[in-house]
């Protein structure tokens, strides 16, 4: 399927055509070297619930600091929505369990981004105007409800820039409000909270919620009994199309951000048939991102983008059993029901997926911002101390793993690839490709980075003779993979082994490099001196 794009035309073919041993062409890796851009330092982010925070251990933020991670995203996903900032523990919490856990509160947050230096994101509660009470909750049909919500926003911000010198840039309005939020309601929200935050802090960016799928749910809580004209919806369905252009169209000039939230899944437990679909997947998330960023140019808006939750192979966690199990933090049966007895199968595939999601959005050069949801195990997973306790160090998770990859390409630039001769798969009538690339550039060094879809088949890849008039001197392979989707990878957790897959460094000589073979099951860094 041909993808809209906003990349610029390539110029230039560095290596000629070479047809591999079994007369298939090599994929030809073009460069632009002309229309380079920053690299977006702020796509290595994270969040963990409000209620697991507070446990983390020194091992856990030694972790964390290896990962590369730089944002931090307060108070998380769901919890955004039920925090009262200033009464953290009559917020609404959703089991009994939770509400006796310790809670990160807003200045504790803000003291830990300080010392990890992280750049932190605060999402504000557009549900409630307070404590977690029928009387605080926000009626989406009158502006003078919203902007009782937005007065309370604001004066977080106050407590937090003003009073305490946080000095905090980035303000989220509210979590996935299209769950009960109708399209052309979302943007009075957009402009009276940022009204009324700018007014605080005019020199804060404005993150807004963004949509790439049509959505259906039924918010039958949400209710307003003394309003003789409110209609309860039992559903509330909205498109993505009318939500984003609605948003850009009705509050134009009141946000910075788009933050659409994409989760990348496959389709099956079975690790091959999970790898096939799940790359579609990963297509099909850039064509979404696409579309947001024509959308954004349709409207002749400023607008970026910010991905403040991304995951790839949500429920294929790494395989926690004889934590969980032996410390009874969960049944046997729930487990099964999780699909967590598959993991190992689907470990490494993710990792390829998660690194090849990191290169879409940071290719598309619109997304400044992404927040991955939760990037380790040992946090957010283990519902109770001891079981955290007995994962430090912390595992990193798919997402973790390849976030360390790419953090190495930090304060680089981007450099648009371009891709020929490339093999594919059909899947649901679709061709997908078995290669992605992409690359990087800063002094006289070129990061290029391929990775290979395949579980079983050797490529050959046409990589470039010269970069800006020269041709290279020195070449790393610096590598990540496994034997197979299909192994069984994951140590035990008593182990303390950080990957269950294989890191390799090594020089490749210089000569003849414009014919590289790329194994199955990879993902490589090229890094070429010139």
């Amino acid at each position: 399927m041909k993808l809209v794009t906003s990349i610029p035309v390539l110029i230039g073919i560095f290596c000629p055509l070479i047809f591999a041993a079994d007369s298939q062409p090599p994929v030809s890796v073009t460069l632009d070297e002309t229309h380079t851009f920053a690299f977006p330092d702020k796509i290595f982010g994270v969040q963990d619930e409000v209620f697991t925070t507070p446990y983390l251990t020194q091992g856990h933020l030694d972790g964390y600091r290896n990962l590369g991670i730089s944002v931090f995203r307060y108070p998380c996903g769901t919890p955004s929505e039920w925090l009262a900032w200033d009464d953290i523990e009559n917020g609404y919490w959703p089991s009994d369990f939770e509400k006796k856990r310790t809670k990160m509160t807003p200045d504790a947050f803000v003291a830990f981004c300080r010392t990890m230096n992280y750049t932190p994101i605060i999402t504000v509660n557009t549900n409630l105007a307070g404590t977690h009470d029928q009387r605080n909750r926000i009626n989406p049909t009158r502006v003078e409800s919203i902007r009782k919500g937005a007065a309370y926003a604001a004066k977080w911000l106050e407590h937090a820039n003003v009073k305490n010198k946080a000095g905090v840039k980035y303000w989220e309005i509210g979590n996935e409000t299209w769950v009960w939020l109708k399209e052309d309601e979302y943007p009075v929200y957009v402009r009276e909270y940022a009204k009324a935050l700018r007014a605080v802090d005019p020199s804060i960016s404005i993150i807004a919620c963004g949509l790439t799928c049509d959505a259906e749910y039924n918010p039958t809580w949400l209710d307003f009994p003394d309003d003789p004209n409110w209609k309860p919806r039992p559903v509330n369905k909205t498109g993505y199309k009318k939500w984003t252009r609605q948003l850009l169209a009705q509050a134009k000039g009141s946000f910075d951000y788009i933050a659409p939230h994409i989760y990348l899944d496959g389709e099956s437990i079975d690790p091959i048939k999970n790898g096939v679909s799940l790359f579609a997947a990963i297509d099909d998330g850039e064509r979404q991102l696409q579309e947001q960023i024509q959308f954004i140019q349709e409207a002749k808006s400023t607008a970026r983008l910010a991905v403040t939750e991304w995951m790839i192979n949500w429920h294929f966690l790494p395989d926690m059993k004889d934590i969980l199990l032996a410390n009874k933090s969960m049944s046997r049966e729930v487990y099964n029901t999780m699909g967590f007895s598959n993991t190992p199968l689907h470990l490494f595939v993710s990792v390829l997926g998660a690194a090849d999601w990191f290169g879409k959005m940071i290719s598309c050069g619109y997304v400044d911002i992404a927040v991955g949801h939760t990037l380790t195990t040992g946090i957010g997973l283990a519902w109770d101390q001891e079981s955290q306790k007995s994962l430090d160090p912390i595992l990193p998770k798919p997402a973790g793993a390849a976030m360390e990859f790419w953090s190495q390409c930090k304060d680089h630039r981007v450099v648009p690839v371009r891709l020929a001769n490339v093999p594919t798969y059909q899947y649901k009538n679709k061709s997908i490709p078995l290669v992605s690339a992409y690359a990087t550039t800063w002094n006289n060094r070129l990061n290029v980075i391929l990775i290979n879809r395949s579980p079983d088949r050797s490529l050959t890849v046409a990589l470039p003779e010269s970069f800006r008039g020269k041709k290279p001197g020195k070449v790393t392979e610096h590598a990540v993979e496994a034997d197979s989707w299909a192994a069984n990878l994951w140590p035990a957790v008593k182990d303390r082994n950080l990957y269950p897959f294989k890191k390799t460094i090594r020089p490749l000589p210089a000569e003849g490099f414009s014919k590289y073979e790329l194994k199955p099951c990879k993902l490589i860094r090229l890094e070429i001196e010139f």
